[in-house]
Formats: C-alpha cells, structure tokens, sequence
C-alpha cells in the first residue's frame, strides 16, 4: 500500500484521521512494514531517515530495498515525518 499525509492531503482526509485509519488497518494483521528504496523520486517522497524513529535497525534487505517492522506505537512518529516533508511511503501487511 502506497500512502500518506500527502495524499491525504490531496483527498481532504486530515492528519488525524489517516493516522487513525493506518493504526486501525494494521490491527488486522500480525506484523507492519515500511518499505525504504534508495535512489530515485522515491527516496524523495519516503527518504532512508524515516527509519530513525523505528526501533527496527536491522531490516530485512531485499533486492535493495529495506523494510523495517513498524510497530503499533511508531504510527504516528512515522507519519508526522511524512507529514513535515509531504511525502509518502509503501507499507506491507503480512500474518
């Protein structure tokens, strides 16, 4: 899923209320991810430095691509980070 403030922004949807929609979609799965890429508009719109605020330092390395485990209470600093560079990011689901 590609989504944040940004594009929350463009549909009329506040801040509040996507953090309140993204901490209740992940209540419905076993574990949160956010996916970080490097290099190009993505690392733009979702940069590396987002990953600070996690306590995930040790993602999962794919093909190039970090993904961090996102726990329930890093929601919202997660997002209040997206929200201070408008940007967005793709988070994962998984059971």
């Amino acid at each position: 899923m590609e989504v944040g403030p940004s594009r929350w922004e463009r549909a009329g949807i506040s801040f509040e209320k996507g953090v309140e929609v993204m901490k209740d979609v992940s209540t419905s799965f076993q574990n949160s991810h956010i996916v970080l890429r490097t290099g190009g508009s993505h690392q733009k719109t979702c940069p590396p430095e987002i990953a600070d605020v996690l306590e995930d330092k040790s993602p999962r390395i794919l093909e190039g691509v970090k993904i961090h485990k996102l726990k329930f209470d890093e929601w919202e600093p997660v997002l209040k980070k997206l929200n201070d560079i408008k940007g967005d990011c793709n988070f994962w689901y998984t059971n």
